[in-house]
């Protein structure tokens, strides 16, 4: 919600999550968990951020698995294989962002009733992986630049 442009679009519908007030963190992930029991489909980044060596992906954060494994809703990965290149510094509106179209793939859905409820990790780490096989080529390449 630092950006200008996605805080004036997505202030109704965002549910922002802030990391560093765990009482805050919790009402984002109980305001998700209760858009999943209305029967709304919710888009969660659990990366957190666009990492400074992007295209390459920090570690995802626990809650979007958590709610996938109580609701037991599919998590659908995507991955934006350029998204990277069309946004700057957040803190920054002149900063290097660009316009273009962005390239998406959306991989096969991923169901949590194949997991038991202790297997947070190991879903965490298929979803990573599964949007991760659709950078590695980008960044490998782009570290060869």
């Amino acid at each position: 919600m630092n950006w200008p442009l996605f805080k004036m679009f997505f202030k109704k519908m965002d549910i922002p999550v802030n990391r560093e007030n765990f009482t805050q963190a919790y009402v984002a992930y109980s305001r998700a968990g209760a858009a999943l029991d209305l029967g709304h489909c919710i888009a969660i980044f659990p990366e957190g951020t666009i990492p400074r060596d992007a295209p390459k992906m920090k570690g995802f954060k626990n809650g979007a698995f958590k709610l996938a494994l109580e609701k037991n809703v599919p998590v659908i990965p995507v991955t934006w294989t350029n998204n990277y290149r069309r946004f700057g510094e957040p803190s920054d509106l002149w900063s290097g962002g660009h316009p273009g179209i962005s390239k998406v793939v959306v991989h096969e859905a991923i169901y949590p009733a194949n997991f038991q409820k202790e297997d947070l990790i190991p879903l965490r780490n298929k979803v990573f992986k599964e949007i991760d096989s659709a950078l590695a080529p980008k960044y490998q390449k782009h570290h060869e630049n």
